[in-house]
């Protein structure tokens, strides 16, 4: 099932991305749990969209944490927004030379 489901799918992100718009006017709170939400760059992408909360296993929260204190979550939202422009169907390709592209978000 993985190979053909990609949580970083352009048309994925864009539907939770609306969704966190309108929680944010609303003040409903949001969280997104989950496999995917304890996946790293899972994880960095869903926080440059917006989702301040993420629910994952204890094994995954010291990885992901490291990798959101290394990244900029505006440029990867940036980066993000330019893969959807450009018609792409995932942004993980984006995603990963961005963060090939800064040594200390690789450290």
């Amino acid at each position: 099932m993985r190979r053909r489901y990609d949580t970083l799918n352009v048309s994925f992100l864009s539907l939770i991305e609306q969704i966190v718009k309108r929680c944010e006017r609303s003040h409903t709170p949001l969280s997104f749990c989950g496999e995917d939400a304890g996946r790293p760059v899972e994880a960095i992408c869903l926080a440059a969209i917006g989702l301040r909360a993420l629910s994952m296993r204890p094994a995954s929260i010291g990885p992901v944490k490291s990798l959101l204190r290394r990244v900029d979550l505006g440029e990867l939202r940036q980066v993000i927004h330019e893969a959807r422009d450009r018609g792409e169907q995932s942004v993980r390709p984006s995603v990963m030379a961005y963060l090939r592209d800064r040594p200390s978000a690789c450290a």
